[in-house]
């Protein structure tokens, strides 16, 4: 799904959802995504969907992006480095986790060439 569809679905939840969509025009989604979310009354809400966003955008050049376009009283509102530590942790654990299937396929490819070489 493109960021332009998202959008134009109007609904300040699912906006937050964009950092999960093709962003094809980053800067100028990004600031309508922003807008949308602004016009949510509940601030705890608000907050929650400004955390949602920052956390689900694909790359650090995004996230610059986005925290360029809070306000200071936005940001703070969010811990972006909370969720950066998270985002690290997170990836940490995914290369761990790819490391360690990958020994293992090494090694079930190694014992069904072994039965193979016999």
């Amino acid at each position: 799904m493109t960021a332009e569809n998202l959008l134009q679905l109007e609904q300040p939840a699912l906006t937050a959802l964009i950092g999960l969509t093709r962003l094809q025009r980053p800067e100028a989604e990004l600031s309508q995504a922003l807008n949308r979310i602004r016009s949510v009354a509940d601030v705890e809400q608000r907050q929650r969907l400004l955390s949602v966003i920052v956390s689900l955008l694909p790359t650090e050049e995004v996230i610059q992006m986005a925290e360029k376009l809070l306000e200071e009283s936005e940001s703070m509102l969010i811990d972006a480095s909370y969720l950066r530590r998270m985002r690290e942790l997170g990836r940490e654990a995914g290369i761990q986790e790819g490391v360690q299937i990958g020994r293992e396929e090494g090694i079930q490819l190694g014992l069904e060439k072994g039965v193979q070489d016999e």
